[in-house]
């Protein structure tokens, strides 16, 4: 490009930046990031949120925060993709301190988390033992229609979790466990799974979500007395479609169950 006489601009530097974040070599895109420096070309909200990206790849959150305070300082307001790799950073540690800190600064700066936010804080909060958090985090991004999990055919109601993380599978099937209240359930509950071929985290899924299921423990009914585990199977013809039956739904009391987890199990 220079031979040619082409001077490389802030556009073709973020372009380098993005290929380091792909293959996940920091170094480089720090070199970069000091040469764009030198030939006096301005970075913009691309360029930090590529280089913390960057970081977050390579669990170095210290440097991802260095990057973001500097980045404040020079005046160069954080985006969404920003925030959410600075999250994920903090992810990549179980730093759940500060990932809710930044969540918090988030909310202040008018910055609107989006799918890949609330999926980074449900994973961080659901593998540090957290489901209540969790599940809130996840219900709140419903309400905003960031997931759609769940929808009817016939007889069936059917979960979707196509795309799913395995945290958040198991937040939006503990989701639709609740708004159906058993006691009125009038069918089966379909959950898909996949068999890993297509989704992002769903190689995990046909393992953990039955898992989840059969650790899910309803409250003790007035008599002490323990309901038993839910029962789930997959289906004998598809192998990435659980089945909950009618009778294991309306069974034992698990309509006004209200849902318990042993988050060590997972």
């Amino acid at each position: 490009m220079r031979k040619e006489g082409t001077k490389p601009d802030t556009v073709t530097y973020n372009a380098l930046i993005s290929r380091c974040e792909k293959a996940r070599h920091l170094p480089k895109a720090l070199d970069l990031f000091q040469e764009m420096r030198k030939e006096g070309i301005k970075p913009n909200t691309v360029t930090y949120s590529a280089l913390i990206s960057t970081c977050e790849k390579s669990h170095h959150l210290p440097k991802a925060l260095e990057l973001f305070q500097e980045m404040r300082k020079e005046g160069i307001k954080p985006d969404t993709v920003t925030y959410s790799a600075l999250i994920g950073a903090c992810k990549k540690i179980s730093e759940l301190p500060k990932a809710m800190e930044l969540l918090q600064e988030m909310k202040k700066s008018a910055v609107q988390p989006d799918i890949v936010t609330y999926s980074v804080l449900i994973d961080l909060f659901f593998h540090n033992g957290r489901l209540k958090e969790a599940s809130a985090l996840y219900h709140t991004a419903a309400q905003l229609q960031l997931f759609s999990h769940r929808h009817r055919s016939g007889q069936y109601h059917t979960i979707d979790l196509h795309g799913f993380t395995v945290a958040c599978a198991c937040c939006a099937v503990s989701k639709v466990l609740k708004e159906l209240r058993f006691g009125s359930v009038c069918g089966p509950l379909i959950i898909i799974v996949g068999r890993g071929r297509h989704s992002r985290g769903a190689a995990n899924l046909p393992k953990f979500v039955p898992l989840f299921l059969r650790t899910l423990q309803p409250r003790f009914n007035p008599s002490r007395i323990p309901h038993a585990p839910l029962r789930v199977c997959f289906m004998h013809n598809n192998r990435g479609r659980l089945h909950i039956t009618k009778q294991a739904l309306c069974s034992n009391g698990w309509g006004d169950a209200v849902f318990q987890h042993n988050a060590g199990v997972l």
